[in-house]
């Protein structure tokens, strides 16, 4: 089994080199709730956890109630997942925390789940994975429909049983109160299968093609962009990784630490050289496709 963690901004700053090197190799990472709330915290966990060398995956924590469709919340997951690439082939498959609901009956849930699904795949390609325990067994009345999709899980003790949907579970969150040295206290996840099946995983489904590069994006400036610059170019670089999701990272024209953390994601997500550095190169992939 492969041991990993899943975190959101309740987590505060994550040591990510200390959970790669205590042996962990995957994280779920929240990325949105309900339909007005995006995790501060998705873009810089989402990079950092990246260059740690660990598969990510994101997560949507899902509020059935009167009033608002599976499908919307799926398009709002969407839109913060597609600043990033997040549900792109190569990171583990979405997914759907559904552990909540008020206001609908249990078969009401259950559609509502589903049409998270559809509308999900719909948009990306990819079937989600659904984070689910007691809730499914309990609260919405162990229905036997899965969508297809993998089970994540939530149960705490030293045996894992798995809701009616389902025969294996695929991640199992054994614990929220595992330590990790040098990280503190976590969500900690096993993965049923290899490594290598892990990395299958992330490559599973197709995705939808890549929107085309954003028009007339300014011209290289002429000389790299790196700590200490500041001006103008530094500027417009840094509202184009404001926008692609970075939501932390200060538009004051002035190329800091931050700064280059962003644009070290950014070359390890384009395949290009990771420095920390804006060269002609990394200038053209920050306005380039998502």
């Amino acid at each position: 089994m492969i041991p990993g963690v899943d975190v959101s901004n309740n987590n505060g700053a994550v040591a990510w080199g200390a959970i790669a090197r205590a042996g962990h190799r995957f994280a779920y990472i929240k990325a949105t709730e309900g339909l007005d709330y995006r995790d501060p915290d998705f873009a810089d966990n989402w990079g950092n956890a990246g260059i740690a060398g660990l598969l990510r995956g994101a997560y949507h924590f899902a509020r059935p109630q009167p009033g608002r469709t599976g499908a919307q919340e799926a398009a709002w997951f969407c839109a913060a997942m597609n600043r990033l690439g997040a549900w792109h082939k190569g990171n583990l498959p979405p997914a759907l925390d559904l552990e909540w609901s008020s206001g609908l009956s249990a078969a009401e849930v259950h559609g509502w789940a589903g049409a998270f699904v559809a509308e999900l795949h719909r948009r990306t390609g990819r079937t989600p994975m659904i984070y689910t325990g007691r809730f499914w067994k309990h609260s919405i009345g162990n229905p036997t429909g899965s969508f297809g999709c993998p089970l994540w899980l939530a149960q705490y003790g030293p045996t894992a049983q798995v809701p009616a949907a389902w025969s294996k579970w695929t991640i199992w969150q054994h614990t929220s109160s595992g330590t990790v040295p040098g990280a503190g206290q976590l969500d900690l996840n096993r993965f049923v299968g290899s490594e290598a099946e892990l990395h299958a995983l992330a490559q599973s489904q197709s995705e939808p093609p890549r929107p085309p590069p954003s028009p007339n994006p300014p011209a290289w400036p002429g000389q790299p962009l790196m700590q200490g610059a500041s001006g103008r170019a530094v500027s417009e670089w840094q509202q184009q990784m404001h926008a692609r999701g970075f939501a932390t990272l200060s538009v004051d024209g002035v190329y800091g630490p931050m700064c280059a953390r962003a644009c070290r994601w950014l070359q390890m997500y384009k395949r290009l050289q990771v420095d920390g550095i804006v060269d002609e190169r990394t200038w053209k992939a920050t306005w380039g496709p998502a």
